[in-house]
């Protein structure tokens, strides 16, 4: 009697479980929290600005403490990619210091961004391996194989959510392409495809919320958006997206919301999904700002890893990758008032990198002189600490022409330094209508590879991220697409020190590339902006127009 009464105990045990189960699945609603992120590159720390005060990167450790601060009946970490590269927290641990970061904050998953496949394809494995997260693009083959997860389900309270990533297609030229051998990444046609499939496959296995976690973003000059996907593609409820550094924040698509932070841990996003018995009651985007979390503490375990991390990349800087028999010029003055040996090795270097036909870079980019003797990486990092890495553009003579002479403002950050051009300009003293004067030059002549550059032409053009997106005013520049991404400056400098070693050290010191003639007085041009590119064209001057060796302009 006394076993069948503990058959018959258990049985009603069992059957009290199964109901109060079912009353979880039909009786109430599940709150499931979306953490978020995108395009940090590497930006792992918080960032206070020096002169507001004002917190302006949250930092991982913060957003820890964020996420813990949330109550939900479950919670999943995405990335939307470009978190393993950028700056030298990063890049002198080839991803390693990101990697045990985001294993720390719990990530889950992870759509790799063309600057993850920085350090090379394997890499990225390793990391993400590292970082305890599932890296995710099903549009990314092998020899017609999955190069990665295509999805992973998680069950929240009884709710199965299903995500699954897609890579950008850019990819294969937003990295150097070595870095992506052997490596397929689809077209717009096959994105859509592969979306639904994924949709398709994540209903068969009773997903309930389905979230694709993308590297697209929605620049209109990408081929294939995140945009495209949630018009083309059935049953998506949430994007997360990167890749155009877009802040995206309760915006929709049909009817599919896309969420995206926008870079640099400025904002990080949660989403609020609510269901019940099945059905998706809510999706709720929401990005939280810098501003709106400074006064929430850093968790204390992320940010003991952040310092460890940095304590022990000091023996890293200090790390010999070369000497130099003369001190390299990095003062703000002289970089930002004309050529310095530092500027000159600088944008050999992009060249070096990229065989390109010209290298522009910006004075302000240099913030460090390197003294005689050894060369560090600390060294090499402190000269270029912005992250900022390398890509080429096809450009119209014309507008490298306009370039030169915007950024040719003496003493601003703007200060083109280059390679692959012989300049001659002169200075023009201009005097504004508050009797302020400024100096800016006034290009005569170009020469690349030795000959006149021709305003018509297209030459593929290095310079860095920042200047490529029109930053210190260089419009004229992007408004080009980019051709391709290849390292970090301060990576390329590295090597291109290596390499050369004393001689070559010396003889680049030796260059002339920019030569300045005298101040002229010219009052006509105060009344205007110094810093403004020319708004029509330089044509030959008369008495040079029929002499191709002088590549000269009426001034």
């Amino acid at each position: 009697m006394r076993r069948i009464l503990s058959m018959v105990l258990a049985a009603a045990l069992a059957l009290s479980m199964l109901s109060t189960a079912a009353f979880a699945q039909t009786g109430e609603t599940t709150t499931i929290k979306v953490f978020h992120t995108n395009d940090s590159h590497s930006r792992a720390k918080e960032v206070v600005d020096s002169k507001t005060g004002e917190l302006t990167n949250i930092g991982f450790a913060r957003f820890k403490t964020f996420i813990d601060s949330q109550e939900a009946d479950g919670k999943l970490i995405l990335d939307a990619g470009d978190t393993f590269h950028g700056m030298p927290f990063a890049t002198i641990e080839n991803g390693n210091s990101i990697a045990k970061i985001l294993k720390a904050v719990g990530y889950d998953a992870i759509s790799p961004g063309n600057h993850d496949f920085n350090y090379g394809y394997e890499r990225l494995d390793v990391l993400s391996y590292r970082a305890g997260v599932k890296p995710l693009a099903a549009n990314v083959t092998i020899g017609g194989k999955n190069a990665f997860d295509k999805y992973l389900i998680k069950n929240i309270d009884g709710v199965k959510v299903g995500v699954f990533g897609l890579a950008t297609p850019e990819t294969a030229y937003k990295t150097n392409p070595k870095n992506v051998a052997g490596l397929d990444f689809g077209d717009k046609e096959s994105l859509i495809a592969t979306a639904q499939q994924m949709v398709d496959e994540l209903q068969e296995r009773d997903c309930d919320v389905i979230i694709a976690l993308c590297h697209l973003g929605v620049d209109p000059t990408s081929d294939i958006k995140s945009t495209d996907i949630a018009n083309a593609v059935e049953g998506i409820d949430l994007i997360i997206d990167g890749h155009s550094h877009t802040e995206l924040d309760n915006y929709k698509v049909g009817d599919t919301y896309i969420a995206s932070t926008g870079n640099y841990l400025e904002n990080v996003g949660m989403v609020t999904i609510k269901v019940k018995d099945g059905e998706v009651l809510s999706v709720e985007p929401k990005l939280y700002s810098a501003k709106e979390l400074k006064n929430l503490p850093e968790d204390s375990k992320v940010k003991a890893i952040v310092d460890r991390i940095d304590e022990n990349q000091k023996s890293i800087l200090d790390v010999v990758i070369g000497k130099t028999p003369i001190t390299l010029d990095g003062e703000r003055e002289t970089n930002r008032g004309g050529h310095t040996n530092l500027g000159r090795l600088i944008t050999s270097a992009m060249l070096e990198e990229t065989g390109a036909d010209i290298a522009l870079t910006n004075g302000g980019g240099i913030r460090a002189t390197i003294e005689k003797g050894d060369i560090t990486k600390g060294d090499v990092i402190n000269v270029l600490p912005f992250g900022n890495y390398i890509v080429t553009k096809q450009v119209k003579g014309q507008d490298i022409i306009d370039a030169l002479n915007f950024g040719m403002d003496f003493g601003a950050g703007g200060f083109p330094h280059f390679a692959g051009m012989t300049v001659e300009a002169k200075k023009v003293e201009t005097t504004a209508e508050d009797g302020t004067t400024k100096t800016k030059g006034q290009v005569l002549s170009i020469l690349v590879d030795g000959k006149p550059i021709d305003p018509n032409a297209t030459y593929t053009l290095a310079t860095n991220d920042f200047m490529a997106s029109g930053g210190d005013g260089y419009t004229m520049l992007g408004n080009y697409p980019i051709e391709n991404e290849f390292s970090a400056l301060d990576e390329a400098l590295i090597r291109y020190l290596s390499k050369v070693g004393d001689e070559g050290i010396k003889a680049i010191d030796a260059e002339e590339r920019l030569i300045l003639t005298d101040v002229a007085k010219n009052p006509a041009l105060g009344s205007g902006t110094a810093a403004t590119a020319p708004s029509t064209p330089f044509v030959p001057d008369d008495s040079d127009k029929n002499n191709p060796s002088t590549g000269r302009w009426a001034a």
